[in-house]
């Protein structure tokens, strides 16, 4: 039996190729009925058996393209006469009835198509003497960009820095569209974003019609559609509208987009509307989004929104002797200790300190000790320290300066009233966090010695264990200094 969903695509393609078509081309095309679709298969029915060679011999690639262009998919396209095929389902005529009081409904999408999505550009053509029955369902694909088979959850170390946004979004594909709708990542660059986002697509997909894309891709992909005219757009708003899941990295590009961020904002309505599951991740909290209009804002935060924070001593240490765990390798202990305690920036340069000491290790045929070590990793740990190059003293202290409305004069001048010790002592704190600034150096710029600025740093780190709300304070002006350097 089709589902609603399958006539409804049928008629977007025979809309699509109306537009593309010439009149005398499209006799060919508009008489054909859709009598099956699978995973990689639909299944035509011509109305004679001229009818049939001449669209399996010329039409079939066409109306393969317009398939993918609508739903993402490839398929192969099967042509036969009525006459010698079995008739199309009756239940199509019922859905062309049930279609229109469906669709008429503000606000709702229509359900999901159930094909599978397939990235090859082209599909073969094969003529059928006789409709065949629909195919049992194939494991899913990805519609827009693939993903990463290792991006699962059995690969992702849990930690105090991220289990509430691992278990979220656990539940998250247990029940999509019901548990946490939308679903919001967010944290600095490095931190598991994509990964966690990954992981849910990877659990839908042998179930469900999952698109993954990038802010990035989905605006270029908007813009090319404008640029090709009223179809194109009709197959875009199609390909995202039908999804039964869909996920898109780095919210924040959208930025400035308006026209993007209107076409998502549609696309929003129609998703949830239908009970779909929408997955974003962002660099920041929805409050820190800026040109982002207000009615999308409202949207990302309409479900649930959770924080990544960098990985503690603990959780980098497993990280690390995950990632060992398939190489031939040993580190000691100690390496490890010394890794985890002199990169506290993020996994991705977590990752790369460990990829240049086992390099070593396997190139120069060397086991790899402590002062070796210390002697090859010494660079990198100063660049690693510094998360975004070219931040300096200045930039933190005037983030901490707005903040708190003050002057960064008055952060720096030398009296000690509680208003201005606090953010003070916060500068100390992230230039210490952010970068390779020693302590004599941050003292220094405050015109103080380094047992100042030592003091400093872990006045606020007290601060935090008593609060731990403070930290999500302090995130947010390490964001604010790194865009700084953009």
């Amino acid at each position: 039996m089709l589902e609603k969903s399958q006539y409804a695509v049928w008629q977007e393609v025979q809309e699509y190729l109306g537009s593309t078509l010439s009149e005398i081309e499209y006799v060919w095309v508009s008489p054909l009925t859709c009598a099956g679709f699978s995973d990689t298969e639909i299944i035509l029915n011509a109305p004679a058996k001229l009818y049939a060679e001449k669209v399996a011999k010329k039409y079939a690639p066409l109306i393969a393209k317009a398939v993918r262009e609508i739903t993402g998919q490839t398929v192969t396209v099967s042509v036969s006469c009525q006459a010698e095929a079995a008739p199309p389902a009756p239940e199509v005529a019922e859905m062309a009835e049930e279609r229109a009081p469906e669709t008429a409904k503000k606000g709702s999408a229509a359900p999901p198509v159930s094909q599978t999505a397939n990235a090859a550009a082209t599909a073969p053509t094969n003529v059928a003497s006789a409709a065949a029955p629909v195919r049992s369902r194939a494991p899913r694909k990805t519609i827009g960009e693939p993903l990463h088979s290792d991006y699962t959850f059995d690969r992702y170390i849990v930690g105090d820095n991220n289990s509430f946004a691992v278990n979220a979004a656990k539940a998250v594909s247990k029940n999509p569209g019901t548990a946490y709708n939308p679903l919001l990542i967010y944290g600095g660059v490095g931190l598991g974003k994509t990964h966690l986002a990954q992981a849910i697509g990877n659990v839908l997909l042998d179930q469900y019609k999952v698109i993954y894309t990038t802010a990035e891709s989905f605006t270029n992909e908007f813009i090319e559609c404008l640029f090709h005219g009223r179809s194109r757009v009709s197959a875009f708003k199609n390909k995202y509208r039908y999804a039964d899941a869909l996920l898109i990295d780095d919210i924040h590009f959208f930025s400035n987009k308006e026209g993007t961020q209107e076409e998502l904002f549609h696309t929003f309505n129609a998703l949830y509307d239908a009970n779909k599951q929408i997955l974003f991740t962002c660099d920041r909290p929805i409050a820190e989004l800026k040109n982002i209009a207000d009615r999308l804002k409202n949207r990302f935060g309409r479900g649930l929104s959770v924080d990544l924070k960098p990985p503690n001593y603990e959780t980098k240490c497993a990280i690390l002797r995950s990632k060992l765990a398939n190489k031939t390798v040993t580190i000691p202990d100690s390496v490890i200790d010394l890794i985890s305690n002199n990169v506290s920036t993020n996994i991705r340069d977590l990752e790369s300190v460990l990829t240049k000491i086992v390099a070593y290790a396997e190139l120069v045929n060397k086991s790899i000790t402590l002062e070796i070590a210390q002697e090859q990793l010494q660079d990198l740990f100063i660049s690693t320290s510094r998360q975004a190059s070219g931040i300096t003293m200045e930039m933190i202290v005037r983030a901490i300066a707005d903040h708190f409305e003050l002057t960064p004069n008055e952060i720096k001048a030398k009296q000690k009233t509680k208003g201005i010790l606090y953010p003070r002592q916060l500068a100390m704190h992230i230039a210490r966090k952010i970068t390779d600034y020693t302590f004599e150096e941050i003292g220094r710029y405050f015109g103080k010695d380094h047992s100042t600025a030592i003091y400093g740093d872990k006045a606020v780190s007290r601060r935090i264990h008593a609060n731990p709300a403070e930290e999500n304070v302090i995130q947010s002006l390490i964001r604010t200094v790194k865009a700084m350097t953009n």
